[in-house]
């Protein structure tokens, strides 16, 4: 089985290498954002190192597109890159029936690094759960979703080539 989440993905890292001039005067008022960050457009992001990453079990990644894609990037003075993209992501979700209509199901979005080790990086995730804005109104659904922080011991992911440092979030179907 599997789950679809529509969300913003926003990915932030700092990049010590970067040079960045702090007497320019882009950085003393908000021009293209936030004062204190450059808003670049999302095709910038090629010029830059980028961590590498995976969503541990991943059946898809679908960008959104209107006229380009709906992504950005932000640039801040003291060498943070941001980067927000909308998607559509499909992740596989271990659910069980046999206790159908009473099924409850716990699915995990988790991010890491593919290729360096829980010593090599670290992982944090904040999340907004899309229920806590009271405005919104939602169709009828006939169960309960609910978001939650990934729970401590989700925080590391085994596989046979060591153990990896994840974050995210987990989706309580019920």
């Amino acid at each position: 089985q599997t789950l679809e989440i529509p969300m913003y993905f926003t990915v932030a890292w700092e990049d010590d290498r970067l040079e960045v001039d702090h007497t320019h005067t882009a950085w003393k008022k908000s021009t293209t954002g936030p004062v204190n960050e450059s808003t670049e457009d999302a095709e910038t992001l090629k010029l830059f190192w980028k961590p590498n990453l995976e969503i541990y079990g991943l059946q898809e990644f679908k960008k959104h597109n209107i006229l380009n894609e709906m992504a950005g990037l932000r640039i801040s003075r003291s060498k943070r890159i941001t980067f927000d993209i909308k998607v559509t992501i499909v992740v596989s979700c271990q659910m069980d029936f046999n206790d159908y209509p009473f099924d409850e199901h716990t699915c995990f979005f988790q991010v890491g690094s593919y290729f360096y080790d829980k010593n090599s990086v670290t992982c944090t995730s904040e999340f907004h759960d899309p229920r806590s804005k009271s405005n919104i109104q939602e169709r009828s659904l006939q169960h309960s979703v609910k978001f939650r922080k990934l729970r401590r011991s989700r925080g590391v992911v085994r596989l046979q080539s060591g153990e990896y440092a994840a974050c995210g979030f987990e989706v309580l179907l019920r």
